[in-house]
């Protein structure tokens, strides 16, 4: 995923900010272990490059809500 618009929010309000820079995210299933997911994230700008970098992974579950977590209706 390449994003090319960056904004700022502020309560409800979403303020777009001029093309400073641009997001590039890549995530993965691990092939070794499927509950985890490898992502890189990369942000570039034009004038410097890539100003950021963020790569690692995470596990998650899926899980049915416990009684106490269901929504209120």
């Amino acid at each position: 995923m390449t994003s090319t618009r960056i904004a700022l929010r502020a309560g409800r309000a979403r303020i777009p900010l001029p093309r400073l820079a641009t997001m590039h995210l890549v995530e993965r299933t691990d092939p070794a272990d499927p509950s985890r997911q490898r992502v890189d994230v990369r942000i570039t700008a034009p004038l410097v490059g890539e100003a950021f970098r963020y790569t690692g992974s995470f596990a998650y579950t899926i899980r049915a809500a416990a009684p106490d977590e269901q929504p209120e209706s």
